[in-house]
């Protein structure tokens, strides 16, 4: 039945809380509390839930810190890898075609990991509780191939030089002749035979000199054993002086060999001039930065690729925080004094990330721009403050579009929409979610990260809410209807029993689809975002994959609000509720300052149907004005409301 009679609230429009404004500030179509919502065409319902994946693997089980997809295609077949770190164990990797777990970097001991692709190589930095100090000196892994360290340690091995019976064209003479490693994944070291314990310098190479005989070819034997592990399917190539200038080293074209264990041999013959005009100058080698004696040369804590350079963030031999920029297209090519940007005051950065043909820096209070004008990265102009007041705490804080052309960047002042230039005046958790931002714990920074849910429009950040250290909420904002802070739809998402370790866009190779994943935040299963089409699409999963409820709340604005200022007291006699779904929905009627409570009789009314129906539920209370509260967390049960119509009466005015 309807109330023809009596004035109504009607509210057909549901965006979830807003915290910050003044109870009767605000609007209809928003409210006061919405957890685990979704939202479309201006409805909200309950959100699917989640289902199990995949179980982490014997020796390969643990709170995971990071998670990152791998995908490229070999031989034709698309390959979508899950990357998460467990602290005591390493980088693991899980391929979906399997599937298979495997172990790709042992590095224990960190707090999280920043990882980057280039195609069939992994590029990976481990950062410390803080997110802002390296703890090693990073890796690189090849797929099929292994995994190496940064910045390889070039060899000591010295060569043995003979001049060969067979007739050759070297210049008789005294020439220096050294020789150049290239490890299986890719990096050409420093000159070798080095001295060992060194690196980033010229003193830590011994070349050998020997004399010509003039008219003969050169034999170079290089006897290595043990030969190391990242040279293991590695080259080496000759590399020698002209006698004119013993100072000037050249790749001798064409001599090279596989590199084994045991005695490498390489012979070739060329003259001088020939050398000088068609080899490449190698003498610059001498200045890179390699490790020595396996001792890096630094510690990236962050990597990044950017116009075709591979970026580490880090802290120089000297202590200053720099951020090196490799040669293009030679991800481990850096030399310190030509490769290294630092910002002003000695800010540090924390993460980088391009974006529209320009590398922006983040520090914990500021956002850096430079860009690449094809020279050595100290040509560059020097980088440009964007931003003084946002800043990030770890590396996870920052999440890309390159396609679409923006990054979401959660600050300690709030989440951004970033889209070059300058920052937008407002965060879009200004109005939606600023209480529950401002209970984020930034004492644990590396707990937080950031996901573009770009299929279902969404941007989500996984924190530590309310004085906890590990990541135990989502906030989520729909950006369907538009990404500025008064557009979004907010929602404060939370499992019942599972833990949060991290999260992920994960290519599903099942489906070809790309999907929200979870880690686990301790031993258990990996977990996907339903959409719907499961068996179940309305229930959680625990850590240890058994199904669970999750809670769902939805608390609308004030009624009638601002709508009617006639008194001060109002008599409230019930609404109507336009629902579908299959759900015992759950009703309460708050006051104004929601301590006082009244439980309809009807609820929890029993919503049923596909189709939209009302559903009259009758109360009779006084009050200067109340909020509904809608509730549901039973397993596999779902709600979706599209209208309430309340209906209440003036009373006098009070004097």
């Amino acid at each position: 039945m309807l109330y023809p009679d009596v004035p109504t609230a009607s509210i057909q429009q549901f965006n979830g809380a807003v915290t910050r404004l003044d109870p009767y500030q605000i609007q209809p179509s928003d409210g006061f509390l919405s957890l685990n919502c979704d939202y479309t065409r201006g409805e909200v319902s309950k959100r699917f839930g989640h289902s199990t994946t995949y179980t982490q693997g014997a020796g390969h089980a643990g709170a995971s810190l990071s998670l990152d997809n791998w995908t490229f295609s070999i031989n034709g077949t698309q390959v979508s890898a899950l990357v998460y770190y467990v602290s005591s164990i390493g980088l693991i990797l899980l391929n979906q075609i399997g599937p298979a777990f495997l172990t790709l970097i042992p590095t224990t001991g960190a707090s999280g990991v920043s990882c980057t692709f280039d195609g069939e190589r992994l590029y990976a930095a481990f950062y410390d509780s803080t997110g802002k100090i390296g703890t090693t000196g990073g890796n690189v892994y090849g797929w099929n191939i292994g995994g190496d360290p940064l910045f390889a340690s070039p060899i000591t091995n010295s060569p043995s030089m003979t001049n060969t019976v067979a007739a050759g064209t070297v210049t008789a003479g005294v020439h220096n002749f050294a020789y150049l490693i290239t490890t299986r994944n890719g990096f050409t070291t420093m000159l070798c035979p080095s001295a060992g314990g060194i690196y980033g310098s010229a003193s830590g190479f011994t070349p050998v000199a020997f004399t010509a005989t003039g008219g003969h070819r050169i034999q170079m034997q290089i006897t290595i054993s043990p030969l190391p592990s990242y040279l293991q399917g590695g080259t080496i190539q000759a590399v020698m002086t002209t006698v004119a200038n013993p100072n000037q080293y050249f790749a001798v074209p064409g001599a090279t060999t596989i590199a084994f264990s045991g005695v490498n041999q390489i012979i070739f013959s060329i003259d001088d001039a020939t050398l000088a005009a068609t080899s490449t100058d190698v003498t610059n080698q001498l200045s890179l930065l390699t490790s020595g004696s396996g001792t890096p040369p630094f510690l990236p804590s962050c990597v990044f690729t950017y116009s075709g350079r591979m970026a580490y963030v880090t802290i120089d031999g000297s202590g200053f925080p720099v951020t090196y920029f490799s040669e293009p297209n030679d991800y481990q090519h850096i030399t310190a004094d030509q490769h290294g940007i630092y910002l002003e005051g000695r800010a540090q950065a924390i993460v980088g990330f391009s974006l529209r043909g320009v590398a922006y820096l983040c520090t914990q209070y500021s956002v850096y721009s430079i860009e690449d004008n094809g020279g050595v990265p100290v040509s560059w102009t020097p980088a440009q403050k964007v931003d003084g007041s946002i800043g990030v705490s770890a590396p996870n804080c920052v999440t890309v579009n390159p396609a679409s052309g923006y990054a979401w960047v959660a600050s300690e002042r709030g989440l951004y929409l970033f889209q070059g230039g300058v920052f937008p005046p407002l965060p879009i958790s200004y109005y939606r979610g600023n209480t529950d931002w401002a209970s984020i714990n930034w004492n644990a920074p590396t707990a937080v990260k950031v996901l573009d849910d770009q299929s279902n429009k969404r941007v989500m950040v996984i924190a530590p809410l309310n004085g906890s250290s590990v990541p135990n909420f989502i906030l989520t904002w729909d950006y369907t209807e538009g990404s500025s802070s008064d557009a979004v739809k907010y929602s404060l998402n939370s499992f019942t029993n599972y833990a949060i370790g991290s999260f992920s866009n994960i290519l599903n190779t099942t489906t070809q689809l790309r999907e929200v994943w979870y880690a686990p935040g301790a031993s258990g299963n990996f977990i996907r975002q339903n959409d719907g089409t499961e068996a179940n699409p309305f229930r959680d999963v625990s850590t240890a994959g058994a199904p669970a409820s999750y809670n769902w709340s939805y608390q609308t604005s004030l009624i009638p609000g601002a709508q009617d200022q006639a008194s001060t007291i109002h008599g409230y006699h019930g609404m109507h509720l336009r629902a579908t779904g299959n759900a015992a929905l759950g009703i309460q009627v708050k006051s104004l300052d929601n301590t006082v409570s009244l439980t309809p009789a009807a609820s929890p009314i029993q919503i049923a149907g596909a189709a939209g129906k009302l559903y009259l539920v009758q109360w009779y209370t006084f009050c200067e004005q109340v909020s509904l509260l809608l509730t549901n967390n039973v397993l596999d049960q779902s709600v979706t409301i599209s209208e309430i119509l309340a209906y209440y009466v003036n009373q006098e005015g009070m004097r």
